[in-house]
């Protein structure tokens, strides 16, 4: 190891090496306190920037309500049509594949 033990067990035997030991533990701690910080400040920054971007399903709420509102432009009610529902569904989602 790169420190000084005889140095160390020449000024005190007993307490030389509990102060050497001592020190290494705060040191560790201090330097692991400001690894932990620099983590959670990058992770703080990384859920903002989540947070404020665009969801990748937009397209396909787009296409749902835009759905929903030709369903209602036509007064169709769900539970009495269901069958020309699914045509509907198939044609418009088949149109959206096609293109």
């Amino acid at each position: 190891m790169d420190f000084f033990r005889l140095a160390i067990l020449d000024a005190h035997r007993i307490l030389g090496p509990i102060f050497f030991l001592t020190y290494v533990f705060f040191v560790f701690f201090v330097l692991l306190n400001m690894f932990l910080a620099i983590i959670n400040d990058t992770y703080s920054e990384v859920k903002n920037d989540m947070s404020t971007q665009k969801s990748e399903f937009e397209i396909g709420d787009y296409f749902k309500k835009s759905y929903e509102k030709m369903l209602n432009r036509l007064n169709i009610k769900r539970d009495v049509n269901n069958y020309f529902i699914h045509i509907l569904k198939f044609l418009f989602f088949s149109l959206i594949a096609y293109y």
